[in-house]
């Protein structure tokens, strides 16, 4: 989740091709791609969008990925990509 949030997205990359679970939560129930939607990197989350991500998952408070983007303002980019991804 760190090199999701920071951006890192070879290092993604390769933990993913390695069998990093996608979908893993951290404690309070947030994912790789809320963490990548926190720090606003595009890249990182349009590669775990590619990767299977399930949209459905919600933190512990009930947030989505496109809850937390609207919540903290991202980019209007980064809205429509998750918006995307929910119109499925």
């Amino acid at each position: 989740m760190l090199a999701a949030y920071y951006g890192f997205d070879d290092c993604v990359d390769a933990l993913l091709k390695h069998g990093a679970p996608v979908n893993a939560q951290s404690v309070c129930g947030q994912t790789a791609l809320m963490r990548a939607v926190g720090s606003g990197s595009l890249s990182t989350i349009q590669l775990l969008i590619t990767s299977g991500i399930n949209n459905a998952l919600r933190t512990n408070s009930g947030l989505s990925a496109l809850d937390i983007a609207l919540a903290i303002k991202s980019d209007d980019e980064i809205i429509n990509v998750l918006q995307e991804v929910v119109d499925r």
